[in-house]
């Protein structure tokens, strides 16, 4: 089966790191990928941007439209910007493929939401499919990050206030860290770096590490303790996903797609949409405190002692998150928050109450770790004991 896409064009952005991820995963699964809409594919998929796709639709084959979002008003009410013709024109070209496409995919509840109400309400034959990551190159590191707490932010930095708050977030933290940015900077970006550079406090603070292959990113996201995302009214970023799969916790505002992804997965705050003022900052400096004072708490680990587990699947029923799969240890990737609200409150996981063979354990991870005994992730310690068949 022959697919179109519609990869033209050049950019580091979300959009072109996704679709060149969905262009591999497609053509590992015996997908054939063209980029020339006169070829004779049996369904298109149009991401970046809708130009050619009423010239699609009119093949009378299937065709999908990706949205992510759209120059919604409030934005440049707020911002102080003028939305001019070119916005006005680009809102009605997406408006008019969400109405034609045969399928429309929404990348977050909340970015449906914005667009039924400023564009087009799509009524049938939608989905909402948050971006995904490749598991096996995105994975926590076997041991967090040694040393000061690293606060990170990742992306193309856009606008003076992404790089301003980080930077004044980390003036308000009482507790020594390092910054670690990564990504590209525009205009604006690039003058707050330099004057925040040059403050005797921050400046000894910030490492900077331009744009990098995505292949790179893995292990720059492993170096950090809490990913900061300053940004209100994100749809679905990469970044997010991709510092969740690593077990990074994120720190972000409650208004945009963003929270639909963070669940317990980190902080998110109450914030006026789009508004960066002072109390922004304050909300999100105590978020992000809280999710320090979070990393902390793991050295309380959940320990599963494989060998005296006969898979009962009680700690599996038991979860009330419905994230513990028996048959997953071991578990380089959990999404279990390991019961953080109840050891708040002195208790133990529901899991480790439920456990009638005592498998399930809490306990406190030392330094040295006994015998054969080994911390996957970070939250997770398995106890495996070797043994050999005594020769007759």
């Amino acid at each position: 089966m022959l697919i179109f896409l519609n990869m033209g064009g050049r950019g580091r952005g979300g959009p072109q790191v996704w679709t060149g991820r969905l262009r591999t995963l497609l053509e590992q699964r015996g997908y054939g990928i063209t980029l020339d809409l006169n070829d004779e594919w049996a369904a298109a998929l149009f991401i970046i941007g809708s130009e050619g796709i009423d010239t699609a639709l009119a093949r009378g084959r299937t065709v999908g439209y990706r949205v992510a979002n759209a120059y919604l008003p409030p934005w440049f009410e707020v911002m102080g910007r003028t939305m001019g013709p070119e916005h006005h024109a680009a809102n009605a070209a997406i408006a008019r493929a969400i109405e034609a496409s045969d399928v429309v995919i929404y990348q977050s509840r909340w970015s449906k939401e914005q667009l039924d109400r400023y564009l087009y309400e799509r009524t049938d034959r939608y989905a909402v499919i948050y971006n995904g990551v490749d598991l096996e190159q995105f994975s926590p590191a076997l041991r967090g990050p040694a040393g000061l707490p690293v606060l990170g932010s990742v992306g193309f930095q856009r606008y003076a206030y992404r790089l301003e708050t980080l930077f004044e977030v980390s003036r308000r933290i009482q507790m020594p860290h390092r910054l670690l940015i990564v990504g590209s900077l525009d205009g604006e970006a690039k003058d707050v770096m330099a004057r925040y550079a040059e403050d005797l406090h921050l400046g000894p603070r910030i490492t900077y590490q331009p744009h990098v292959p995505p292949e790179q990113l893995p292990d720059l996201y492993r170096r950090m303790d809490v990913l900061i995302h300053p940004v209100s009214g994100d749809a679905c970023p990469n970044v997010v996903v991709e510092a969740l799969a690593c077990g990074i916790p994120v720190v972000a505002p409650r208004f945009g797609g963003t929270a639909e992804l963070i669940g317990t997965g980190g902080c998110v705050f109450d914030a006026e949409p789009w508004v960066y003022d002072d109390r922004f900052i304050g909300a999100m400096t105590e978020a992000t405190a809280k999710a320090l004072e979070r990393q902390e708490e793991k050295n309380n680990i959940l320990v599963r002692h494989s060998m005296r587990c006969i898979s009962c699947k009680s700690c599996s029923h038991a979860c009330p998150y419905g994230t513990i799969y028996p048959e997953n240890v071991p578990l380089f990737a959990h999404i279990c928050d390991f019961c953080l609200d109840r050891r708040d409150q002195q208790d133990e996981p529901l899991c480790v109450k439920s456990c009638s063979h005592d498998a399930l354990s809490l306990k406190r991870a030392d330094e040295e770790l006994p015998e054969n005994t080994f911390l996957v992730g970070d939250n997770l310690i398995v106890h495996s004991t070797h043994w050999e068949r005594e020769k007759a």
